[in-house]
């Protein structure tokens, strides 16, 4: 991971435990301390070994655990578990890396199931973390920017420099 997007995260899991209100908006996990196979994703492994999990309002990513538990899911994605890993949400909606290009897309599900094809990519996981996480763009992904507690901590915090990707 990029040296900004380690600092980004240390600095806000630092700001969030000191406000005891933040629980409900986000939350950056402790790193996972388990053994992780080296089948999956090497790049969400090193997110893993900074936060075994993270809230941000809006966005979720899972912890080890629930990424295991994830793969139930991704068999009903075009190219099922051999193409993704399910690695978070969305206003609940599929957040998955693409294991050929290391892209993080985004899906839309319906009554008949998933979208065939991801309705957005974001690029890879930092810039994910540094622009729609820490980063203006995270207005493109927030239902109710005005009221957004993740956004308000944003700008309080000063974490709209623009990142050098």
């Amino acid at each position: 991971m990029k040296n900004e997007v380690l600092i980004k995260m240390a600095s806000a899991r630092k700001k969030l435990e000191e406000n005891l209100d933040s629980i409900l908006f986000a939350k950056i996990s402790e790193p996972y301390g388990g053994i992780m196979k080296e089948a999956d994703l090497p790049v969400y492994h090193e997110f893993l070994g900074i936060c075994d999990g993270a809230r941000f309002l809006d966005v979720d990513f899972f912890g080890f655990r629930d990424v295991q538990r994830s793969r139930l899911l991704t068999p009903d994605i075009n190219g099922g578990e051999a193409l993704w890993l399910y690695v978070g949400q969305i206003l609940y909606e599929p957040l998955l890396i693409n294991r050929q290009d290391l892209k993080l897309y985004f899906f839309s599900r319906s009554e008949q199931g998933y979208s065939e094809f991801p309705i957005k990519c974001f690029g890879g996981l930092d810039e994910f973390l540094l622009c729609y996480i820490f980063g203006e763009q995270y207005r493109d992904i927030s239902i109710n920017i005005e009221n957004d507690e993740w956004y308000d901590f944003l700008q309080q915090n000063n974490y709209f420099a623009v990142p050098d990707i």
